[in-house]
């Protein structure tokens, strides 16, 4: 099967298919081989489109894991800067921890 490009499109033909080397001009064939060509394109096209929905996801998950690192770094920090107040106000009341 042979798709051609546009320009060399003739008599509305837009395949050739060929068998043991001899063009066949049938119109049922061609029509086969157009259905073909469109489904082979559909496949490519939906698992295009897969790759791109699990790359997507990918990000996301990526995104998540990047936010609750963020947080608890965040939540770490609060916890340290407590803990440096909790120690100055025991130092400052004369109490050593």
């Amino acid at each position: 099967i042979e798709v051609l490009e546009p320009s060399a499109w003739t008599e509305g033909r837009k395949v050739r298919v060929y068998y043991l080397g001899k063009e066949f001009r049938e119109a049922q064939i061609e029509e086969q081989a157009r259905e073909a060509a469109e489904r082979q394109a559909q496949q490519e096209r939906q698992a295009r489109e897969a790759a791109e929905r699990q790359a997507q996801q990918e990000r996301q998950v990526r995104e998540a894991a990047e936010r609750q690192a963020q947080q608890e770094r965040q939540a770490r920090e609060t916890a340290e800067r407590q803990v440096e107040q909790l120690l100055a106000r025991l130092k400052q009341a004369g109490i050593e921890p």
